[in-house]
Parts: structure tokens; C-alpha cells; sequence
């Protein structure tokens, strides 16, 4: 017999599961703070948690490579986070606090706090997005609650890496009548090559073009609240998140203007919260909290068969649909539910395969992607020096994937052939034997993992490499280390490592005795003085590389005189002749 929930078994029961369920929840306040080991590495989901308006919120890490799925850790957010969104590059993670009119940074290399942006510093709803190539986030808000004459939605623009925020730039289209915003419900997302963002409401959706954040003239008539632009650039997707039923649009990309495709999926969709689509391009996913289901729809046909959209249940343990992220290798999706709980869908089946149990109550979710990154050389460093001949052990690889991607190597340079070579499977570069010029090189680590179709733009990683050539070494060799007065002596100078064979230059002899002349790019001619210099009677000759005036050698010249100078005393005194009678004498 199937217990009553209400009768004393049924009391008894769900006393039972409920208490473990809070001991074994891994949605819960006091989940530990993610250090940087749990941030290290694996393929990894974020997912809100609000605890009110009053209080701080959380983001718990889902490690999605672990089997089964796990919590890892928590974040610390603002009041009331509802929306978060990750950089492409991996780096940083924003959250939208709805109370505090904020958005928090955190570093995702360590989990540290980076800094907390104010938008409108008072109540709002949002919703953000990181633009592909990790130039911008937007964020687009409307007050909460809205006033009873609402005004149009707000842009604000964080640029990267500076964290700077731009004023509020109103979503408006000038061309054509702009409703005032009759319900809550934002959506923004951006195009794959990041030249136009779409930003919907409840009434329009609005297109904004990101090289100078302006709002076009011309916005599409789309209900919305959410969006999603397929990986593949084609279409947009918009889903109106306050009819009841909500509708789907379909539009493409590239058109101008747009003209939407919208349909009302059966069964009934009710209330849809948020959109995605598969990495592929050919599912497009989206919950409906009012209806305790997620639908999908076929991209390629944008409809439902006659047996209508595939519905998928969540079962009796999960309710409350809000937020829903495609995993990269567009395995799964990944539901998290109002009532603490994360169902993962198998995009093969379209079934509920697996759920994380929780109490606490979840918002958005979202993965950190993949990127194909260097550990040697060691980041945060972007370039290497490598000399001539040498070699050099390059090493990356495609970090926070869920599957092991395989990384292809290559180098490439101005002058072509004298790039050097790398080996495309290890990644051991050997630099030529002269350098190119100009004597850089690019060398590039590149997967084609469809774990990447996300995230095309970090799908490879490069370095510039420097190829040096080896310090010139002068060597200044006379023909004879001595010199007599008035005779020359050839001194010859040998630039080592000198490939461009220049020789040497700015012969001098120091003390400035006797004359120097060069006679060619290796040879001078040293003339010695007719005059004996004082002892120690020797000169210092040198001469400076022509290609590298900071390099210069010397020789060191005795300078001897054939001269000979002889005394010979007398051996006998001459007679002297003495005068008598001369005073003095």
C-alpha cells in the first residue's frame, strides 16, 4: 500500500528523508570556501544560491568530472545573487546581486575576492553576459520593483580587464515605439564573433552593436526575457518569460532587420526562466518553472513534431526549474531547481539521468570552459627567449575540459623558413641557425576538441618566442706583441658570433702613442712613435664590433727602440798647466 503523505507513515517517512537529505545536502551555506586546489583544475559548474535580500548569497562549484557530480566548495557573493556568468578565458566569475544593485568579482584562480562593482546600488533585476572574445560583460537591469510608470531597461558595460563600468546606457530603439517594460525578465546574449549583443524584455528585443555599445534603431518584435544564440552564429533565441504560455522565437543572426519566427510549443510552457542551446548548435533548451518541466527544440526544423516539444520531467524529487546550462562536451544539461536540487538531462535521451540533492534554493547556473593553456613557460609569462641551435620544451594543454583533448603544435614567423621547427605532437621547438627577421616566432598550442565550440577563441594558446644569437666576441690579435720605434704592426680582430659578417670598427690605442689605421673590417695597422714612450713603454689597441657596439676587444703592444746609446769614461787624466803669478790660479 502506498502511504498517504500526511499519515503517520508517511509523517514518519518524509521526517526521515528529509533529515537525510540535510545531512547528505551538498547545497548548503556552510559548504567550505574553494581554495585554489579545488579550482585547479576539471570541468566545473557554478550555480547560485540565495538566501534573501538581507544576507550574503553563495556560488557553489559543481565538479562535473567527478563521477558522481559533487559539490566542491562555495563562494561568497553579494545580497540576493541571482544571475553569474564566467569569462571565456576562465579567469574571473561575476555574479549579479539583485539587493545590493552590485556585481561581484571573484578571481577563479584562487577563489579570492577580487572587487565589488556598483551598478545601481539599489534593488534591481539583471541579467549579464560575457562577450566571446573577453572584451566586455553586460549587464542589463530594470529597477525592482518596477515603478508603476517603468522605464526602459539599463545597460551597463564592465570593459576587461579594467573592471571599469560605463554610465547606464538606456535600451531603447529610436526608430520604432518603445513600450514601457510591463513585467520583469532580462536577457542578454551575444553573438559568437561578438559584434552585436541582444538584449530582450518582456515587450522587445533590442540589438546593440559592441564596437561602440550602441542600441540599433530597430528593435525586433520578440517577447522575451531570455536568450540564446546558437554556437554556429545563425540564429537567436528568444523565450518570453511572463506569458502564459510562453512563446518562442526564432531569428536570424545576420538579418536586418530581423524578422522573428514565434510559436507557442505545446505542451504549454509556463513562466520560462532561461535558455540554452548545445554546443552543436542543434538543441535549443529552456525551463518552465510555472510547468515543473524543461523543453527542447529542434534548431534545424525551430519546431515541434506533432506529438509536440520534447518535454522533460524532473521527477518527483526535483521542481522549480530556473536555471539551465549545457555541459561543453554537450553531453548534458545541467537544471538547477528552486528547491536545492541539480538535475542533469542527457541530451541523447532527453531524460533526467542523474540528480544532486540539496535544500538550498538555486538561481542560474554556468560552466567555466575549457581553454587551451601553457605551463611552460610558466604563466602569467607570454614569451621565451631561445638561441640559435637551441631547443626549447614548450608543454600546454586544454585545462577544465571533461575529456582529454589532444594539443597540435606549430611555429610560424614573418620571414618563413627561418622560423625553426617544433615537433606537433610535444611540443619541442630547435631555433635556426640565424635568426629571422624581425627574430620573433610564434609558437602555438591549438586543439579541435569539440568541448571547444563554446569557446573557439581560447580553443588555442600562443607565445612569442625571441630567437637570439650568441653575445659577439672581438678578439684582437697582433702579429707580434712587439714593436720598434717607427715600424708597423698588422693587427688582425676576429668578431665571433657575428653572422652578419660586419667586422669591426673604431680602432683606437690608448695612450694615444703613435698612429692606428684601419685597414679593412677585420685589419688596422699600427704605426709605433719614432720616440720611446716612458716605461712601461706599451700601448692598449682596441676595436668594436660593427653589429654590436657594445662588444670590443684589445690587445696589449710593447713598443722597444733599436737605439743604443753608449759612455766610455777615459782611462788617464789629462795634464794640467798651472800659471805662475797670475792672482786666483
Amino acid at each position: 500500500m502506498k502511504p498517504q503523505l500526511w499519515s503517520p507513515l508517511g509523517r514518519i517517512l518524509v521526517l526521515i528523508f528529509g533529515l537525510l537529505a540535510l545531512v547528505a545536502s551538498p547545497f548548503r551555506a556552510d559548504a567550505a570556501a574553494c581554495t585554489p586546489g579545488d579550482l585547479a583544475s576539471g570541468s566545473a559548474a557554478f550555480v547560485v544560491n540565495s538566501t534573501g535580500p538581507t544576507t550574503a548569497g553563495f556560488v557553489f562549484l559543481v565538479n562535473a568530472s567527478a563521477n558522481p557530480n559533487t559539490v566542491q566548495c562555495s563562494i561568497t557573493v553579494g545580497k540576493d545573487p541571482t544571475n553569474l556568468a564566467v569569462s571565456p578565458d576562465a579567469s574571473l566569475l561575476f555574479v549579479e546581486n539583485d539587493a545590493d544593485g552590485t556585481v561581484t568579482v571573484t578571481n577563479l584562480s584562487d577563489g579570492s575576492f577580487n572587487r565589488t562593482l556598483t551598478l545601481t546600488g539599489t534593488p534591481m533585476n539583471a541579467n549579464l553576459a560575457v562577450s566571446p572574445d573577453n572584451s566586455r560583460v553586460y549587464v542589463v537591469t530594470l529597477p525592482s520593483p518596477l515603478p508603476a510608470t517603468p522605464p526602459s531597461a539599463s545597460l551597463y558595460v564592465i570593459s576587461l580587464p579594467s573592471l571599469a563600468v560605463s554610465a547606464a546606457i538606456p535600451v531603447t530603439a529610436t526608430a520604432t515605439p518603445t513600450p514601457p517594460v510591463s513585467a520583469p525578465g532580462l536577457g542578454v546574449a551575444f553573438s559568437p564573433d561578438a559584434t552585436l549583443a541582444f538584449i530582450t524584455t518582456k515587450d522587445l528585443t533590442y540589438i546593440v552593436t559592441t564596437a561602440s555599445n550602441t542600441v540599433s534603431a530597430t528593435s525586433i518584435p520578440a517577447n522575451g526575457g531570455t536568450a540564446a544564440v546558437q554556437p554556429s552564429g545563425s540564429f537567436a533565441y528568444v523565450v518570453d518569460v511572463a506569458a502564459n504560455p510562453s512563446t518562442v522565437a526564432q531569428f536570424a543572426v545576420s538579418a536586418s532587420p530581423p524578422a522573428p519566427v514565434i510559436q507557442t510549443p505545446s505542451p504549454q510552457c509556463t513562466g520560462a526562466n532561461a535558455t540554452a542551446i548545445t554546443p552543436d548548435s542543434s538543441l535549443v533548451y529552456y525551463t518552465c518553472p510555472g510547468s515543473n518541466f524543461v523543453q527542447s527544440i529542434p534548431a534545424a526544423s525551430n519546431a515541434c513534431a506533432m506529438t509536440g516539444c520534447t518535454t522533460i520531467l524532473l521527477g518527483p524529487t526535483s521542481t522549480g526549474p530556473q536555471g539551465l546550462a549545457v555541459s561543453p562536451d554537450g553531453a548534458s544539461v545541467y537544471v538547477s531547481n528552486s528547491d536545492g536540487s541539480i538535475s542533469i538531462v542527457g541530451v541523447s535521451t532527453n531524460a533526467v539521468g542523474a540528480t544532486i540533492a540539496g535544500t538550498a534554493p538555486l538561481r542560474n547556473i554556468g560552466f567555466r570552459l575549457p581553454v587551451v593553456a601553457f605551463s611552460s613557460p610558466a604563466p602569467p609569462a607570454t614569451t621565451q627567449n631561445v638561441p640559435v641551435n637551441a631547443s626549447f620544451q614548450f608543454a600546454a594543454a586544454a585545462k577544465f575540459a571533461k575529456n582529454p583533448a589532444t594539443v597540435v603544435w606549430s611555429v610560424t614567423c614573418a620571414s618563413g623558413t627561418a622560423c625553426g621547427t617544433i615537433d606537433p605532437m610535444t611540443g619541442k621547438y630547435t631555433a635556426p641557425a640565424t635568426p629571422p627577421t624581425p627574430p620573433t616566432v610564434t609558437v602555438t598550442a591549438a586543439t579541435s576538441s569539440t568541448e571547444f565550440l563554446y569557446n573557439p577563441k581560447f580553443s588555442s594558446a600562443s607565445v612569442t618566442v625571441t630567437v637570439t644569437a650568441p653575445a659577439i666576441i672581438v678578439s684582437i690579435v697582433p702579429a707580434s706583441p712587439t714593436v720598434g720605434l717607427n715600424l708597423t704592426d698588422v693587427i688582425t680582430a676576429t668578431a665571433q658570433n657575428d653572422t652578419s659578417n660586419q667586422g669591426v670598427t673604431a680602432w683606437a690605442v690608448n695612450p694615444t702613442v703613435g698612429m692606428i689605421l684601419a685597414t679593412d673590417a677585420t685589419h688596422a695597422t699600427y704605426t709605433a712613435p719614432s720616440v720611446l714612450p716612458p716605461a712601461p713603454s706599451m700601448v692598449t689597441v682596441t676595436a668594436t664590433s660593427a653589429a654590436d657596439g657594445t662588444q670590443m676587444g684589445s690587445a696589449t703592444l710593447t713598443i722597444t727602440s733599436n737605439v743604443t746609446v753608449s759612455v766610455t769614461p777615459p782611462t788617464t787624466a789629462p795634464p794640467s798647466t798651472v800659471l805662475v803669478g797670475q792672482p786666483g790660479r
